[in-house]
């Protein structure tokens, strides 16, 4: 990815375009119509502005239930804890990376049909 910055062009990502389907476990996410005027966003955005606005979402989506977590659950067979009332146990460490990729997504919506897997980082203008 290339940024411009008073009129210096610099590279400050390196990555793939892969088609999401070809990612084990992707899942892709339909956003919510009114996603958009709770969190608008518009490509002249600062990065900043655009992260922010990208964690708002999917924070948003996790608090309602919308985004799909795949985990891998343990099914309780000892007696003494299934009489406790514990079938299901779920030991979960998520981390979630929230990044705006306007390009992204399938094409009849307007995307690329890829999703931009960046490897790569620079960031000389500490824009966080």
């Amino acid at each position: 990815m290339v940024t411009h910055k008073n009129g210096q062009s610099i590279v400050t990502a390196r990555g793939f375009l892969v088609p999401p389907d070809e990612i084990h476990r992707c899942v892709s996410v339909q956003l919510w119509p009114w996603v958009f005027s709770k969190y608008p966003m518009i490509r002249s955005d600062s990065t900043s502005r655009k992260g922010d606005q990208a964690v708002a979402i999917i924070k948003e989506y996790l608090k309602r239930g919308g985004f799909p977590l795949m985990m891998d659950p343990a099914v309780i067979d000892e007696l003494d804890m299934q009489i406790e009332g514990t079938d299901i146990i779920i030991d979960a460490d998520i981390r979630v990376q929230c990044k705006c990729d306007y390009s992204g997504g399938p094409q009849e919506l307007g995307g690329t049909g890829n999703l931009f897997l960046q490897v790569e980082e620079s960031n000389p203008w500490k824009q966080y």
